[in-house]
């Protein structure tokens, strides 16, 4: 008979880190490139609906310089289902792509920030272990920029109870 694993506090921090990442920002930037797509192209391109259409119209508005430096990027971008976009993808669509120029300086300073709360504090990181002071500092950071975004109903307040996996002792967020 196989035994539970038994994971550090540590650990289970960086491992949640990995769910809010992975899962929990990618979807808030799917909200905020969708929104900034469909403000800017509604009438022309139509609203965003992950279709390929939409992704061929992304693809189509970039230079060929993005084009050229961002081409494996694109080859998954061009199908247009953000579902399948992971935060490169998104962060660069949103960041710095031709299609979303302009953007607003708040936006971009609060998208920035988490861009660099994921590469500084989950994608760069030297062992896969979180303190909780640590921890508790990432997800203060994620929940101000959402709540900056007017995502104020999403992400880490609604992560209480998300975090459960077969053998895992820690199941809940303290906050």
């Amino acid at each position: 008979m196989a035994t539970a694993l038994e994971y550090t506090a540590e650990q289970l921090n960086y491992y949640r880190i990995c769910y809010v990442v992975t899962d929990v920002l990618t979807e808030g930037l799917r909200i905020i490139f969708k929104q900034e797509w469909d403000n800017r192209y509604w009438r022309t391109w139509g609203e965003w609906k992950d279709q390929p259409n939409n992704g061929l119209d992304f693809c189509n508005g970039e230079s060929l310089r993005n084009r050229s430096r961002n081409a494996r990027l694109l080859i998954t971008m061009k199908n247009g289902d953000t579902a399948e976009w992971d935060c490169t993808m998104l962060f660069y669509a949103i960041l710095n792509s031709d299609c979303i120029n302009g953007l607003n300086p708040t936006v971009r300073s609060h998208v920035n920030d988490l861009r660099k709360l994921r590469n500084e504090d989950f994608a760069h990181m030297p062992r896969g272990h979180l303190s909780e002071k640590d921890f508790q500092r990432v997800i203060l950071k994620v929940k101000n920029a959402f709540l900056l975004l007017e995502f104020a109903s999403y992400g880490p307040l609604r992560l209480q109870n998300l975090f459960y996996h077969t053998g895992l002792k820690i199941t809940a967020f303290r906050y």
